[in-house]
């Protein structure tokens, strides 16, 4: 976030205020969020640095002042991360500041192991270094809610945990059987949730997370009958709605026919059954772990050929959470 201390705050002559103040710079001296600051000078004539004038921590917090008033000159920070803004002793006083900049942003994630794997695959796949090292050092914390039906719980207990604004996000698959299925159960769920809440929440376009693994990652599965039907039979549409994880229903007589679920309203119908039969049996249940395994197959080229039906998907997604930094 951007902070910015108002001259009221840097005015006061107490001593839990200038402990607050000093515990939020200790927050721009990591990187954590930005001091934004007009007039350096006003600054540097407050009492709360003047007047403890000498102090090691007043010459700490006016060196950090300095240097970060130098760094946006030259180098702005990006409006992707720190986009949002709270005025020390206006929006929040200098304690409830304190503690809503040392919480982190929240990420709510039906399963925080696979998900997360997903969401920081994607992260480094699209070179959001910011975001990287801010998942990497707490400063977003990707919360495990254990199904989708949990989500609201987990959104609830955070939400109102922490003063100032609200730094809560929310994904999950969409479950999705064909283009145009829009009433999933997970859908339902997350929409309701972000509407009573006010919080930002994104449903994944395609079935699963591990429908957006790159074709470069899949192949390290070694399901030859899988990928060959995958890559080579199936459209990009149906490749966005295929069972990742299971596939096709193996037939219950050798030889038999397979029986696509009419769910999918005839999206796989037309495929002839010698397909349909490596189709069977997906890829495993443990397909997302290619997002830990294969992390130089996953990159931005190689994620973004997978997102032909709805392009810049995934850079969307990131940037919403960015903002939450």
């Amino acid at each position: 976030m951007r902070v910015r201390f108002s001259q009221e705050v840097l005015e006061r002559e107490d001593g839990a205020t200038w402990r607050a103040l000093a515990r939020i710079v200790d927050a721009f001296a990591e990187g954590r969020h930005v001091w934004e600051i007009d007039d350096p000078d006003a600054i540097e004539a407050s009492r709360w640095i003047a007047g403890d004038a000498g102090s090691r921590e007043a010459k700490r917090s006016l060196e950090i002042m300095r240097k970060s008033y130098t760094e946006a000159l030259y180098a702005p920070p990006s409006r992707r991360t720190h986009a949002l803004l709270i005025v020390v002793g206006a929006d929040l006083d200098p304690n409830q500041a304190r503690e809503c900049l040392e919480a982190p942003a929240h990420v709510i994630v039906e399963n925080r192991e696979s998900d997360g794997a997903f969401l920081k695959a994607m992260v480094r796949a699209f070179g959001r270094t910011d975001l990287e090292v801010a998942i990497e050092r707490g400063w977003v914390d990707i919360v495990h809610a254990g199904g989708v039906g949990e989500l609201e719980k987990r959104v609830n207990e955070r939400v109102s945990a922490v003063p100032g604004p609200c730094r809560v996000f929310v994904f999950c698959d969409s479950d999705r059987m064909h283009p145009a299925h829009n009433d999933t159960e997970a859908i339902k769920v997350l929409a309701a949730c972000c509407a009573h809440h006010g919080v930002p929440g994104h449903v994944l376009h395609k079935r699963t997370i591990e429908s957006y693994l790159p074709k470069g990652s899949l192949q390290h599965l070694k399901r030859p009958d899988v990928f060959t039907a995958f890559f080579g039979a199936l459209s990009d549409v149906q490749r966005d709605h295929y069972n990742m994880k299971d596939g096709f229903e193996r037939p219950k007589t050798p030889g038999g026919d397979v029986a696509v679920r009419p769910e999918h309203r005839g999206l796989f119908g037309g495929l002839a059954q010698d397909v349909l039969r490596r189709l069977c049996g997906g890829f495993g249940s443990d397909a997302w772990r290619l997002f830990l395994w294969t992390r130089s197959e996953i990159t931005a080229a190689s994620v973004e050929e997978r997102c032909t039906t709805n392009p810049g998907e995934i850079p969307r997604l990131l940037d919403i959470i960015e903002a939450l930094v």
